[in-house]
């Protein structure tokens, strides 16, 4: 998954020109999960946070997924307090939308097997508030980058 993160970085970082261009979006929802890349790169952490998004009348509530940066020195200031329904600012990356996996993957270079889950390395952790809220592992979930916490790009 991390490589996956990694990836969806980069992507995103080509794309940042093309974000004039597309609309955005202002859900409102509550952080529910988040990851964070273990390399701090050009001195930026990378992260990825789940967010269920607040259903409209008799629909279900849906799960994406929003990508961002911060300064190595810095951590988002929801990581260590109760979670509250919030607005978001949105630009939809739909060339980014994964699967959400649970477990980091691994593999053995030597044997040149697939990749393998590690239950032992969770991908996603929970705020606080917030470790009650069942992920849809296996799903698709759209992607997105946040215009308040930006994605800066991989260099």
């Amino acid at each position: 998954m991390r490589n996956v993160l990694i990836l969806c970085l980069t992507a995103a970082s080509l794309s940042s020109s093309a974000a004039s261009r597309k609309r955005v979006e202002h859900p409102s929802g509550l952080i529910v999960s988040y990851t964070v890349n273990p390399a701090c790169l050009n001195r930026n952490w990378y992260w990825a946070m789940i967010i269920r998004v607040e259903p409209h009348r008799n629909e279900a509530a849906e799960f994406i997924e929003v990508h961002f940066s911060l300064p190595c020195d810095k951590s988002p200031e929801w990581l260590l307090t109760k979670q509250s329904i919030r607005q978001f600012r949105l630009i939809r990356e739909k060339e980014r939308d994964s699967e959400l996996t649970e477990f980091s993957l691994w593999q053995d270079q030597s044997s040149g097997d697939k990749p393998k889950s590690d239950p032992d390395m969770p991908v996603w952790h929970y705020p606080p508030g917030a470790s009650d809220v069942k992920l849809p592992y296996g799903q698709v979930l759209r992607c997105y980058r946040s215009l308040d916490l930006p994605l800066l790009p991989l260099l």
